[in-house]
């Protein structure tokens, strides 16, 4: 395992003396990615070319090994590069080609994908194994999907993006690992879908377009050794049996590269969404997500938050009555926490040590729980949300205890403006409509408290098992 793992810091070790392209050096650099794509002949390949190396990484030799009973046929581009050693543990890398990929599984589906044109630049620090900078342009991507459903029919997919630009950073991390950005947007995307309806019938047609989106993330503490490391195990035991003989050295691994990474944070903002339906279209000025994650840490953390802003639904689908509720704004925010991941982490490692066709203690699934949510429940946070358009405005937010021992418990807070005149809206409706939402309406309303600046407001309190209090009423006592 040792010359295998020894790789991970070879070029560190060695590139000071690579100022210059060599045979030696093209032979050095080969086995180094063979370390990580194994040493079939054919996959790498590493020339020296004038102040640099060309490498072409070509997957075919590995595909062709797809057995015959699979009926599958995979192919794609070789995948070349550039590397000009720096003399001093970092590269400058370039890329620029188009790329082509295609898929087929006889009876299931067929895919295909190009990109017209893949330009990057970059430098590589062999010490942090990643790019400090590293600038790509996509151009014409094109992605085609048939997949084959034997009772409804054939669903076909086209996607299509004229253009991302995609940019990243890398810095030794303050408590280990690599910090970096992540940033990548595009531009004049689109998205065609044939969905099938039934043998005989003809597809649901659903045209989707997007003008544009960028997306923003960061990142902390990423082990990308331990990553590599993990990878270049499983290369060198490629097989069950040397999986088995050498699991421990995949344990040790990934233990001492816990947490694989302390935080990931990622923004996305898409403008003028907009779907061709077959009930007319739905637009969309503004959308956005928000995902935050944890690794392996004690404090476990993962957020998801999404906005929708300026909607619009297709027109003349709803009764002109009801055209005054339909939300133009809806946002969600929501995040568990008070979570053990890496008590859980270690915990799951330690299967590892098991003999060969051993199976964990039947209390293995409550130690995992336990360690995983020492307090026996993790907290459910939603951060104020909010649903509204030009008649009114509901915005809320709460916070809940759930776990596997008992009842989630909570309180949670709802603000609503415009209340009445929804309520109005309403009266007007045709009675088979409005018979059922009404009077659930004026007994929310009768509930509310008023505040000063006339909104209402609803506290809701479930702290306790079997109670449930609205502005300090018990409903539970009115059953």
């Amino acid at each position: 395992m040792t010359k295998h793992f020894s790789a991970l810091s070879f070029l560190l070790l060695t590139t000071a003396a690579w100022a210059d392209a060599t045979p030696q050096g093209a032979a050095d650099l080969t086995a180094v990615f063979q370390t990580y794509l194994g040493k079939t002949p054919g996959v790498v390949n590493v020339v020296a070319d004038g102040d640099a190396y060309a490498v072409t990484l070509d997957a075919a030799p590995l595909l062709a090994m797809v057995p015959a009973e699979a009926k599958a046929t995979v192919s794609m581009t070789p995948y070349k590069l550039r590397l000009a050693d720096k003399g001093d543990g970092t590269w400058d890398v370039t890329q620029d080609q188009p790329l082509q990929f295609s898929l087929s599984a006889a009876d299931v589906m067929t895919m295909t994908a190009s990109v017209g044109a893949l330009s990057c630049k970059g430098t590589f620090d062999s010490a942090l194994l990643t790019f400090t900078q590293n600038d790509c342009t996509l151009r014409d991507i094109v992605i085609d999907q048939t997949v084959q459903d034997p009772n409804m029919g054939e669903q076909v997919v086209h996607q299509a993006v004229k253009e991302m630009i995609l940019t990243q950073t890398g810095t030794a991390g303050a408590a280990g690992g690599v910090d970096g950005t992540l940033n990548y947007s595009g531009t004049g995307i689109s998205e065609t879908i044939a969905v099938p309806t039934g043998p005989g019938a003809p597809p649901m047609a659903i045209q989707i377009a997007l003008d544009g989106y960028k997306v923003d993330g960061t990142v902390t503490g990423m082990r990308n050794d331990a990553i590599l490391k993990a990878l270049a195990w499983g290369v060198a035991n490629a097989s069950p049996e040397l999986m088995m003989q050498n699991k421990a050295a995949m344990k040790a691994i990934l233990e001492g590269g816990l947490p694989l990474f302390e935080r990931i944070d990622m923004t996305l903002e898409g403008t003028n969404l907009s779907a061709q339906t077959p009930v007319g279209p739905v637009t969309v000025a503004t959308v956005g997500a928000n995902i935050s994650m944890k690794g392996a840490v004690e404090d476990g953390l993962l957020r998801e938050a999404f906005h929708l802003d300026g909607i619009k639904p297709p027109p003349g689908v709803l009764p002109p009555f009801a055209e005054p509720l339909v939300p133009d704004q809806f946002s969600i925010d929501f995040a568990v926490q008070s979570f053990d991941a890496g008590a859980a982490a270690k915990l799951l490692l330690g299967l590892l040590d098991l003999a060969p066709g051993a199976e964990p203690g039947p209390d293995f699934e409550d130690r995992l729980m336990r360690a995983l949510m020492p307090d026996g429940t993790v907290d459910i946070v939603i951060a104020p949300g909010k649903v509204a358009n030009a008649t009114y405005t509901l915005v809320y937010e709460g916070r809940m205890q759930a776990g596997p021992g008992g009842m989630p418990t909570g309180t949670a807070k709802v603000t609503a403006t415009g209340y009445d005149a929804a309520m109005a809206i309403l009266d007007g409706a045709p009675e088979q409509m409005k018979s059922g939402v009404v009077p659930a309406m004026g007994m929310a309303r009768g509930l509310a408290k008023q505040q000063d600046d006339g909104s209402l407001l609803w506290e809701i309190d479930a702290s306790r098992p079997g109670t449930l209090l609205v502005n300090g009423m018990d409903l539970m006592s009115l059953q």
